[in-house]
C-alpha cells in the first residue's frame, strides 16, 4: 500500500491548485476509471503545445518556454496594432456541460506588457477560430474570464447559442502577476467564478450555461500600442458524468 498525498493551496496565487474549487472533484477517479468522467490538463512540460491550435489574427504565436517554472505556454500577440493576436484551443478536449454533470476549470496565468490593456480571454468556448472579433465577443457558447475593454479588466461571462449573462469587473489583471481563473459549473443551473482560490458567490451566474461542446481556450490580441504577453504555468478542466 502506498500513501497518496494531494495538495491545494489556500487562497493565493500560488502554484498548487485552489482547495476549495477542486476539493469537490474525485479526480483520482476520474483518472483511473474512464467512466467516471473526463479530463484534460497541462503543465506544459516539454512538447504539450501540440495539444493545441493556434490560429492568428493577422499575427501571433504559441510556444513552451521549459525555462519558466519547469514549462510554460507563451501566447505572444506579436503585434502592437489593436484586435491581431493569438487564438489557441484544445481542440481536442471537449466537455459538454449538462443536468446533472459538475465540471470544473483552472488556469494559471498572467500577463506582460500591459499599458494598453490586451485583449484576453481564459476559460472554455465552443471551436472558433476568432473568439474576440473586432473587440467584442464572436463565440456564442462559453464559460470565461474575457476583456475587450483595453484597460485590464476582467469580466466573466456564460453564453449559450448567443444568448449571454456577463458579470462585469471580477478582477483586474496586474503586470507580470500569475493569477488562478477557475470556475464551477453546477450541471446547467449555476457557475461559480474563483479567483485565486477564492469563490466569487455574488457573482455567481444561473443563465445561459452553454450545452454543448466547449474546449479550454486562450485568446491573447493587443488593445493598441503595445504588443502583450500571456504566459499559461497550467490549465486543467475536470468532468463529473
Amino acid at each position: 500500500m502506498s500513501d497518496q498525498r494531494v495538495i491545494y493551496s489556500s487562497p493565493s496565487n500560488g502554484r498548487y491548485e485552489s482547495r476549495d474549487l477542486w476539493a469537490a472533484c474525485p479526480k483520482q477517479l476520474i483518472r483511473d476509471e474512464y467512466g467516471a468522467g473526463k479530463f484534460f490538463e497541462t503543465d506544459f512540460m516539454g512538447k504539450d503545445v501540440g495539444m493545441f491550435t493556434a490560429t492568428q489574427a493577422t499575427a501571433g504565436t504559441f510556444t513552451v518556454d521549459t525555462g519558466l517554472e519547469g514549462g510554460v505556454a507563451v501566447a505572444d500577440c506579436a503585434s502592437a496594432t489593436a484586435t491581431q493576436g493569438i487564438n489557441v484551443q484544445a481542440d481536442g478536449a471537449a466537455f459538454v456541460p449538462a443536468a446533472g454533470v459538475n465540471l470544473f476549470f483552472e488556469a494559471r496565468v498572467k500577463i506582460a506588457d500591459t499599458a494598453t490593456g490586451p485583449e484576453l480571454f481564459i476559460g472554455l468556448s465552443e471551436i472558433d477560430t476568432a473568439i474576440l472579433d473586432t473587440s467584442a465577443m464572436a463565440s456564442t457558447n462559453i464559460a470565461a474570464f474575457y476583456s475587450v475593454t483595453d484597460d485590464n479588466v476582467l469580466a466573466f461571462a456564460t453564453e449559450d447559442g448567443g444568448n449571454a449573462t456577463t458579470e462585469a469587473g471580477v478582477y483586474t489583471m496586474v503586470e507580470d502577476t500569475y493569477v488562478k481563473l477557475g470556475f464551477k459549473i453546477e450541471g446547467l443551473s449555476k457557475i461559480t467564478p474563483y479567483i485565486n482560490g477564492v469563490a466569487y458567490d455574488d457573482n455567481a451566474i444561473t443563465t445561459n450555461i452553454p450545452d454543448t461542446a466547449v474546449v479550454p481556450t486562450f485568446v491573447c490580441q493587443s488593445g493598441g500600442t503595445t504588443d502583450p504577453i500571456l504566459y499559461i504555468d497550467w490549465v486543467k478542466c475536470y468532468q463529473v458524468d
